[in-house]
C-alpha cells in the first residue's frame, strides 16, 4: 500500500512519510474518502515512534490532503475539482494578445529556502534555495491579480540580474536559460479576497477572488510553483475541450 522510509536519509522521517502518502493519493492507491491506518498500525508498519507519525499527519492536515474524524479516525480529503487549460499561459503575452495596456510591480524578488509547505509541493527538500517572486500585475493600470511565485534557483542563476519589470517571465526563461515549460498543472478557486490581498488589489476584503495555483514542469520534472489571486470582476477563464461526449 505504502512506499519504504529511508531510515539513513538526512530527510526526516515524518516528512518522507508524507510524501510517501502524497504520492499514493496521487496516483490513486488511496482514494478520497478513504480511511487511513491508525497510528498504531503506522507504527507497526515503519518501526517508527508515533510522535514521527502524529507530525506527518499534522503535515497532511494543514496541506489540505486528509482530516480526522473525532472518534473515528483519519480521512484521505476529497480534493477540488481540477480543470485542465489549454496551454500555459503568459499574463504578459495574454494582455499583449488583448490589446490590452498592461504593467507589473514586483514588490520582492529574492531568495528564499523552502519551507515545508513550498517543498512539498516542488517536491524538492526543505531549506533549498529558490527564488521568491512576489509581483502585482496591473491591466489598464488597475491591479487585477497578486502573484507569489518559487522557482529553484539552480537552473536560473542570476534570475535577479536578468528578469525586470518590462518584459514576460517565461520570455526570460526562454531567452536566457532556454528552460521551455513542457507542463502545467493548474488549481482554481473561487475565494473571498483576504485582507493582505485587498491592500494589494484595491478592492474591499470579501470581495470575491479567483485563487489560483499553478505547478510547473521542464522535462518532467518540478521546478516552479506559485500562487495568486485575482479580482473577481476582472477576469473570465475560458476551458476548450476537443472531441465528442
Amino acid at each position: 500500500m505504502f512506499g519504504k522510509i529511508d531510515l539513513k536519509s538526512k530527510v526526516p522521517l515524518y516528512f518522507q512519510l508524507a510524501n510517501i502518502i502524497i504520492d499514493a493519493i496521487e496516483v490513486g492507491s488511496i482514494k478520497y474518502g478513504e480511511q487511513l491506518w491508525t497510528e498504531l498500525e503506522f507504527c507497526s508498519y515503519y518501526q517508527v515512534s508515533r510522535a514521527t507519525i502524529r507530525q506527518a499527519m499534522t503535515l497532511l492536515i494543514q496541506e489540505g490532503y486528509i482530516y480526522r474524524k473525532r472518534g473515528l479516525g483519519t480521512f484521505v480529503l476529497n480534493t477540488k475539482m481540477k480543470q485542465n487549460l489549454v496551454k500555459i499561459y503568459s499574463f504578459t503575452e495574454s494582455m499583449n494578445s488583448l490589446d490590452k495596456h498592461h504593467h507589473t510591480v514586483i514588490v520582492a524578488l529574492e531568495k528564499y529556502s523552502a519551507d515545508t509547505h513550498v517543498s512539498l509541493k516542488l517536491k524538492c527538500a526543505v531549506g533549498e534555495s529558490l527564488w521568491r517572486l512576489h509581483r502585482i500585475r496591473f491591466a489598464e493600470n488597475s491591479p487585477v491579480m497578486v502573484q507569489e511565485e518559487f522557482f529553484l534557483c539552480k537552473y536560473f542563476v542570476d534570475l535577479d540580474k536578468k528578469y525586470d519589470e518590462t518584459q514576460s517571465l517565461y520570455q526570460c526563461f526562454r531567452e536566457q536559460y532556454q528552460v521551455v515549460f513542457n507542463k502545467a498543472e493548474e488549481y482554481l478557486q473561487s475565494v473571498l479576497i483576504d485582507q493582505n490581498n485587498a491592500k494589494f488589489l484595491q478592492v474591499e476584503m470579501g470581495a470575491v477572488g479567483t485563487k489560483l495555483e499553478r505547478i510547473l514542469y521542464y522535462n518532467n520534472i518540478i521546478i516552479g510553483y506559485g500562487t495568486g489571486m485575482a479580482r473577481g470582476d476582472q477576469f473570465i477563464y475560458k476551458i476548450e475541450s476537443n472531441g465528442s461526449v
